[in-house]
């Protein structure tokens, strides 16, 4: 799926950047190449890079009560 429409970015390559150690939005846009047009993708990325922060959070931990909410 299309994340930025103006500079034909996918989530693919989104997810991948994060996985690859981008962390914020700033790094997202460089290592991908993509400029700042219409800002239509700028509350999604953000959405995205939460997310990633959330998993790689809850894998770091190895607490009972993460691995308790992990099999709800």
């Amino acid at each position: 799926m299309y994340v930025c429409l103006c500079n034909a970015v996918n989530d693919r390559q989104v997810k991948q950047a994060l996985a690859d150690g981008k962390q914020d939005l700033r790094e997202l846009r460089r290592h991908l190449g993509f400029q700042r047009c219409c800002g239509h993708c700028t509350a999604y990325l953000r959405d995205m890079i939460c997310e990633h922060r959330r998993e790689a959070a809850r894998q770091a931990c190895a607490c009972t009560a993460c691995a308790a909410q992990e099999s709800v």
